[in-house]
């Protein structure tokens, strides 16, 4: 009598991972590096207009371009996560992170701190990556409590980001610290993932709509900019009221 055939289903696929907790931390700490990237930087502001002696308005630019390179690189790099090798575009978001950090901490130019910030501005990304290498890895029962962790770390960082940079900037500080923690937080991430992270090959045997992206990126990015600085430009163009 033949025995009967073990029937195997797509969640069998997701019990492979032997260290789940670990994976989840990781993971999570991932998703902190999002947060820290985007609220360490606001408080600064001022003093980053102080000591490169520029404008506000200027300056804030470097909040404005990363927003606008999120806007524009987010869908693209979920796409190639989903076509290629999830952990390879994870490292190299996190290197893209790296150099924006190192690019920021060196220089004391406005116009390469807002390239840096475009860099760093990929980060974004890093979050919906993290989603989706816990649904493949993770069984079902554990998923849901899983991507909770994840969600409240990244809720989490954005308060850690605010005190941390207090207690930098205290005193006379240069606002180069912050880029220095960033740069050092994310060569111990890139450290973490390579270490911890499965690599799977790819998960879709579609193309990347370059075109489409290219369109979506322009109009998220518009957008975007009118968002954040029409107000401004609208001031500009009034003229100035003359008193009678």
């Amino acid at each position: 009598m033949s025995k009967p055939q073990a029937v195997h289903t797509d969640s069998d696929t997701t019990t492979g991972y032997s260290r789940p907790g670990l994976l989840i931390a990781t993971l999570s700490v991932v998703a902190l590096t999002v947060a820290v990237l985007q609220t360490g930087v606001v408080p600064v502001l001022g003093v980053i207009a102080d000591q490169l002696h520029a404008s506000s308005v200027d300056v804030s630019w470097a909040v404005t371009a990363n927003l606008l390179a999120a806007a524009a690189t987010t869908p693209l790099i979920g796409r190639l996560a989903d076509v290629y090798s999830k952990k390879r575009v994870l490292l190299v978001v996190l290197t893209f992170v790296l150099g924006g950090s190192l690019l920021a901490a060196l220089t004391s130019s406005l116009p390469l701190l807002i390239a840096a910030r475009v860099l760093q501005g990929a980060s974004f990304s890093l979050y919906p990556i993290g989603v989706s290498i816990l649904r493949e890895e993770l069984p079902p029962d554990r998923l849901m409590r899983a991507m909770a962790v994840l969600s409240g770390t990244l809720g989490f960082g954005g308060g850690m980001g605010l005190v941390v940079t207090g207690l930098l900037m205290r005193g006379d500080a240069g606002y180069h610290r912050v880029f220095w923690l960033t740069a050092a937080f994310a060569a111990v991430v890139i450290t973490a993932v390579l270490l911890v992270v499965p690599g799977r090959p790819r998960t879709s045997d579609g193309a990347v709509d370059w075109t489409g992206a290219l369109g979506l990126a322009i109009g998220l990015s518009a957008a975007l900019l009118a968002i954040t600085q029409g107000n401004g430009w609208g001031g500009a163009r009034r003229a100035p009221s003359v008193a009678r």
